[in-house]
């Protein structure tokens, strides 16, 4: 059965070059939901300006042979060096896209991994949800706000705390002027929320202590 894909003069150009695999390499890696950059960084282009410019100049053979009409200049060793412009520039760009493919720079690699309503200690009152977040790296917790934080003169804090309530970490102050709102709070280098699940909010007076007041508001357990 004969082969009805149309024509792809990149693959063909990859091809001439012994690179006929490099294409599909860097589709795979880019995914089928990458998403371009509108204008490359001035770098790719200074790449691949840099690589065309490597071309040799003929213009001293030029002056040879103007000025002696009785020799004959072989110009095949130009001709054996020089690399059509377009095939270069395809094998340039293709070693920029299959770079900046493999940094992670077209697709968004955040995900999901956890998610728990908070609710208060006392009542059934619901303040949001809680989400943990991995993208490069880096874990956090993003809070949406369904409800109010009670105002006070003392402000709110978010923690994360071990199943046994003994250790603990601060991951900042929070702030929040009504439903709707949302707030994105990253963990410690080091800290596996996997050791930490439990997501406490608690009110601290302004009283220059860092450690938690014991006057939780907000609770919640995160299963992973």
């Amino acid at each position: 059965m004969s082969d009805n894909r149309p024509h792809d003069p990149i693959e063909s150009d990859l091809s001439d070059l012994g690179l006929p695999g490099l294409l599909d390499s860097v589709k795979a890696q880019i995914g089928p939901e990458a998403t371009l950059l509108d204008q490359p960084p001035p770098d790719v282009w200074a790449g691949i300006e840099a690589a065309l410019s490597t071309e040799p100049d003929l213009s001293h053979d030029n002056d040879q042979l103007a000025s002696s009409p009785n020799s004959v200049t072989s110009l095949d060793h130009h001709r054996r060096n020089r690399r059509p412009a377009g095939i270069l520039l395809v094998a340039v760009a293709a070693s920029v896209i299959a770079a900046l493919a493999i940094g992670g720079i077209f697709s968004d690699d955040s995900r999901i991994v956890g998610e728990i309503d908070l609710a208060a200690l006392t009542g059934n009152d619901s303040l949001g949800t809680a989400k943990i977040v991995e993208q490069a790296g880096v874990t956090r917790l993003d809070i949406s706000f369904e409800g109010e934080l009670a105002a006070s003169d003392a402000s709110y804090e978010l923690w994360v705390i071990d199943p046994e309530i003994e250790n603990m970490h601060s991951l900042g102050t929070i702030t929040s002027s009504g439903a709707g709102d949302s707030g994105s709070f990253e963990l410690p280098s080091g800290v596996d929320i996997a050791d930490f699940p439990i997501v406490d909010i608690s009110l601290e007076p302004d009283d220059g202590n860092p450690a938690h007041s014991g006057d939780s508001h907000f609770r919640g357990v995160l299963g992973i």
